[in-house]
């Protein structure tokens, strides 16, 4: 048996009432699912806007951006921050929709649905945020480089290495 404090009354979801804990356990299989494919899947947008808004390949598209971040420190920050602040507007939209799923999971009440979009956007933030980000920012560039020359395997990696913790702290400072 399982004890826990009721909900106020305010914070009921009364439409999900009705629900038997049958019909709860598959929502909650059938979300599950969904959020998992949801993480897998959106590595593919977030790769593709990382690989199209780094600082490195704006400066290869537009050799106006390249003279401004050589010619200004403050500009090349900028110019750092945009694909930070691009993956965090694109991340808007989960918070939302991992509401959405917690109430159409069957959950009884608001803080309830709170605490199971929590869990799925910080599993969220893990997988794609941490894991992806990494291997996108350092692999496709490095693996090139190492490819054409093998023998700076090692110092490729240890220039680019340090190169992602500036993502990050770009990403920090932006959330």
């Amino acid at each position: 048996m399982r004890v826990a404090r009721a909900p106020e009354p305010r914070a009921i979801l009364w439409e999900n009432i009705h629900l038997s804990s049958s019909e709860r356990r598959t929502r909650t299989l059938v979300a599950n699912a969904f959020s998992c494919a949801l993480i897998a899947f959106y590595a593919v947008p977030i790769t593709l806007l990382q690989l199209l808004v780094s600082d490195t390949a704006l400066i290869a598209r537009s050799p106006t951006l390249a003279k401004l971040a050589i010619s200004s420190k403050l500009f090349a920050g900028l110019l750092s921050s945009i694909q930070p602040l691009c993956i965090v507007l694109l991340q808007q939209l989960l918070p939302p929709l991992f509401n959405l799923v917690g109430v159409l999971e069957g959950h009884l009440s608001f803080d309830q649905v709170l605490l199971a979009s929590l869990r799925r956007y910080y599993m969220f933030l893990v997988v794609n945020i941490f894991l992806v980000s990494a291997v996108a920012s350092t692999f496709y560039e490095t693996a090139r480089l190492i490819a054409a020359n093998p023998g700076m395997a090692f110092t490729l990696l240890g220039y680019s290495l340090p190169r992602t913790s500036s993502f990050f702290v770009y990403y920090l400072a932006i959330r």
